[in-house]
């Protein structure tokens, strides 16, 4: 942890099979973890092994009926933050894992002037059978934003692209030395998951569970 900063993770889960993976990459370097789960797609059963594993870190849970949508599932996850007010936000998908080092970047970034900071994808993407997917290439080829400094008001609707909060989107971005795996083509499963349609599922509401002190 950095003295004296409050460091947030949010992570949105779905049914990707590698959510622990991603989970236990995230807290070492947080202090707070805060959760979205796709109630369409992912599984309540998962609460357990979630609190289990992060404890006390852990404090809430959202859990969402609306269909996928990229600037809406980070919107509810930075409105949830309206009272949180955190010092840095930490989000990665539940298919990306962070590799070693992220704490010196992550130091830097909270020293910096830049409001952004951006990671890259490693490459070839892991595998379970040990096959190199995308002919070996990044996947996707383009860094993203993966931390932001907060301050009220933030969003990320009009969505601007690569994770980017819409009010952050003109300032310059640092881009960490640290790389993510991106567990995308893990399986069968995991390449199939995107090609699923949405158009049968019903808009529903959300439920928000509060955990830990």
């Amino acid at each position: 942890m950095i003295a004296g900063k409050r460091i947030i993770g949010q992570v949105p889960i779905c049914c990707y099979p590698v959510w622990k993976r991603s989970i236990a990459s995230l807290l070492p370097y947080i202090d707070e973890l805060y959760v979205r789960l796709d109630g369409i797609t992912g599984d309540l059963s998962f609460l357990p092994v979630l609190q289990q594993m992060a404890g006390k870190k852990l404090k809430q849970v959202l859990v969402s009926y609306k269909l996928f949508d990229t600037s809406l599932y980070r919107e509810e996850m930075v409105r949830a933050l309206d009272i949180v007010r955190p010092d840095i936000v930490v989000h990665i998908d539940s298919d990306e894992v962070i590799l070693d080092g992220f704490e010196h970047d992550l130091e830097e970034f909270i020293t910096s002037g830049y409001t952004q900071m951006m990671m890259q994808h490693k490459a070839p993407m892991p595998t379970e059978d040990g096959s190199i997917p995308f002919n070996g290439m990044v996947f996707p080829g383009s860094a993203h934003v993966k931390a932001y400094k907060w301050r009220e008001g933030l969003s990320f609707v009009p969505y601007c692209g690569y994770c980017s909060v819409t009010q952050y989107n003109g300032d310059p971005r640092m881009t960490a030395g640290t790389r993510l795996d991106h567990y995308a083509f893990w399986n069968e499963k995991m390449m199939s998951v995107h090609s699923k349609s949405n158009a049968e599922k019903v808009q529903h509401s959300k439920e928000v569970y509060d955990v830990g002190d």
